[in-house]
C-alpha cells in the first residue's frame, strides 16, 4: 500500500494532490564555518513566508516538500 508520510501523519497518495517537491522555506549560503543558528528569528521567517504559503495553497497546491539540509538554512 502506497502512502505519503507527512508531519500530519500518513496520507493516501490520491488525497495528497499537487505538490511542490523540492522547496526550501529559507536558504542561507553563508559559509559553513560562519553559520550561526541565532541568525534568523523563526517567528520573523514564519511571518515573512506565510503569505507565500497561503498563496500556493489558494492556487491548489496541497503538498510542500521542504528539502533543506543541516547547514543550508
Amino acid at each position: 500500500m502506497s502512502r505519503v508520510i507527512s508531519v500530519l501523519g500518513d496520507i493516501p497518495p490520491e488525497e495528497f494532490g499537487p505538490t511542490l517537491v523540492h522547496e526550501r522555506i529559507l536558504v542561507d549560503f553563508t559559509p559553513t564555518d560562519e553559520l550561526n543558528r541565532i541568525k534568523y528569528d523563526p517567528n520573523e521567517v514564519f511571518e515573512f513566508m506565510l503569505p507565500y504559503l497561503i498563496e500556493i495553497r489558494r492556487l491548489g497546491i496541497k503538498g510542500f516538500v521542504e528539502c533543506s539540509t543541516d547547514g543550508l538554512a
